[in-house]
């Protein structure tokens, strides 16, 4: 059966400056630019709104920036806490329908390209500051830049940040989300490989992981440099378990129950001097040390510890 071909956007998208702007509502307002492009079938000139939000009404972020639903060409999947209901229509954002151009026309500006020509259009503040130096030469040359997070539990976790050309001239780097990427540092004290998170698809977000992804085909540690993977273990906390393996973790804690036979009645009270050692990471829960008891009981009393059980992973 034939498929019929993807349409495509022939010209644009680009964004212009307008004369227009001023409250449409109470929570939208124009910000003095439009967004145009062309496919086979006609030429679209779609106003740009920006989102007042109550808690930051001079705030002025990529996430904001909305078009009228009824301007634009193809169905567009969106957050609706991203969106805006007013007595003219609704709202729905610029970032939501970006993605889905993207995806329902072939288009022949690369995702960057519309990104680089929004951000010289519109002063817009971004979300994530970045550090030069932590990622590979050929990324950075291209404006990829990468934003420290705070570690969580037993990882450690960064984005990796697309910068616009024209934020690259300020001091302050801020940068558009590409790909979260999340390490478990290894008892040895390196990263390991490290996961890829791909951001959702209703953001340009998406596509610019997709950009990066060409670019990287292997594990995330292929992006850091020395300095951006020490600044990275720099931030985690190596806590005793941290340094063990987890056959070690596992007989480590047969050893605090065996020398703390006294607590094996009570199971919630066994569970929080074991996370008081610190031989779980502060992030499980009690209920989930609980679950784990029975085996690790059994284990202290048996006088020959089982190959098989002892590199049972509870952590």
């Amino acid at each position: 059966m034939d498929s019929y071909p993807q349409p495509e956007i022939v010209f644009g998208p680009f964004f212009v400056s307008t004369s227009e702007s001023g409250s449409v509502s109470p929570n939208v307002a124009k910000v003095g630019a439009a967004m145009e492009f062309a496919t086979v079938g006609g030429s679209f000139r779609i106003p740009l709104f920006r989102k007042i939000c109550s808690y930051a009404p001079n705030q002025f972020l990529l996430s904001e920036l909305l078009i009228h639903a009824d301007d634009i060409p193809c169905d567009v999947q969106y957050l609706p806490f991203y969106a805006a209901v007013t007595n003219i229509g609704k709202f729905i954002p610029l970032e939501a329908t970006l993605a889905d151009l993207f995806r329902a026309f072939r288009v022949r500006r690369t995702m960057m390209s519309v990104l680089e020509d929004l951000t010289n259009t519109l002063c817009l503040g971004l979300n994530f500051n970045t550090i030069s130096g932590c990622l590979v030469e050929p990324l950075e040359k291209e404006g990829f830049e990468f934003s420290i997070q705070h570690p969580y539990g037993r990882s450690v976790s960064g984005i990796i940040c697309w910068i616009p050309p024209a934020n690259r001239k300020s001091q302050k780097h801020d940068g558009i989300l590409c790909s979260w990427i999340e390490f478990r540092p290894r008892p040895d004290g390196s990263l390991g490989g490290g996961t890829w998170k791909e951001p959702w698809n209703e953001s340009v977000s998406n596509q610019l992981y997709h950009e990066l992804r060409k670019r990287v085909r292997g594990k995330p540690c292929q992006t850091l440099t020395q300095f951006g993977a020490e600044k990275l273990l720099s931030t985690f906390e190596w806590t005793p378990l941290a340094r063990m393996t987890v056959k070690q973790a596992r007989q480590a804690r047969v050893e605090f129950i065996r020398n703390h036979s006294d607590l094996k009645a009570d199971f919630r009270a066994l569970a929080l001097a074991l996370r008081d050692a610190k031989l779980y990471a502060e992030s499980t829960t009690v209920h989930q040390v609980m679950k784990f008891l029975p085996s690790l009981i059994t284990e202290s009393e048996s006088q020959v510890t089982s190959p098989q059980t002892a590199q049972t992973s509870d952590s």
